[in-house]
């Protein structure tokens, strides 16, 4: 089995070589296919890729798969979801992920992916596991997966009644996926993943393995941490297309959902006064 993973990359250089050495160094029977597509990056990034395809293109280089190939390209785009979809059109492989340049994959990841796919054939995606890290590799929490339903993804933004999440560095799909529903959305930012996963799951649904398959970091210059409450918003938007499946349902949920947030918020000058009532808002933040 092929798998292809890309990594897109603008002025990452500070994280981008813990990146790649936890992809080119997979282990197992699959072949590996590993694109970098950069953004033009005006920092040390290019020296980093550079340093590394010489490393891969040298005749001593012993991959621990089957085979690896490396290529990268260097050019201005409009940004991530541009890059992504270059590396997807790059691709050869029937298996298919982006590993951001500050995230990694953790030991046997590919593995575990190669062998999930291979024992259930018929499935589309397969996602696994995924630790949150702080810039230094801490680990900070395990995102925990599970089966779950088109509601809850539709709901996925309400984190009172969802109790799952499907990171996206550990969520693999076959190539198939991008010819039947298409690429992502270049206008999209924020959430271009979500806004596909919920496309291709009026169709098909998603297969959970309980395994570590990933690592993602939140630090002050990660977009899932930089741009947060814009992550949210975009979130909300793109899940309202689908509302009309059950509107009244959906409608309801994120009324409530808006409620407790604003209680939240608003509640917090009873802190200091009521200890027992700091303690309940720490909860309700908790879930939210």
């Amino acid at each position: 089995m092929k798998i292809s993973i890309i990594t897109p990359t603008y002025n990452q250089g500070f994280f981008i070589e813990e990146t790649i050495k936890s992809i080119i160094y997979q282990t197992g029977d699959f072949e590996l296919e590993y694109i970098i597509i950069d953004g033009a990056s005006t920092d040390q990034t290019l020296k980093v890729i550079k340093h590394y395809d010489k490393i891969i293109n040298s005749p001593n280089f012993m991959p621990n798969c089957t085979r690896l190939t490396f290529k990268w390209i260097s050019e201005k785009d409009s940004g991530q979801s541009e890059a992504i979809n270059k590396g997807f059109r790059m691709t050869t492989g029937e298996i298919v992920n982006w590993i951001n340049s500050d995230d990694i994959l953790y030991p046997n990841a590919i593995y575990k992916i190669v062998n999930a796919f291979q024992s259930n054939p018929k499935e589309m995606l397969i996602f696994g596991d995924c630790l949150k890290l702080d810039e230094n590799g801490n680990e900070l929490m395990i995102f925990q997966g599970r089966k779950f339903s088109r509601r809850d993804l539709i709901r996925c933004w309400d984190r009172i009644y969802v109790s799952f999440y499907m990171i996206q560095p550990s969520c693999f799909f076959r190539k198939s996926l991008l010819d039947e529903f298409g690429f992502f959305n270049e206008e999209s930012y924020y959430c271009m993943d979500y806004e596909w996963y919920l496309k291709v799951n009026v169709k098909y649904d998603f297969y959970y393995i309980n395994k570590m398959i990933s690592g993602a970091k939140f630090h002050k210059k990660s977009k899932s941490c930089k741009y947060l409450g814009e992550d949210y918003k975009a979130s909300i938007i793109i899940s309202k297309g689908y509302w009309k499946e059950n509107y009244l349902y959906y409608a309801s949920s994120y009324y409530i959902n808006l409620f407790m947030r604003l209680l939240w918020k608003t509640s917090l000058i009873f802190r200091n006064k009521f200890p027992f009532y700091s303690k309940v808002l720490d909860r309700i933040k908790d879930l939210l």
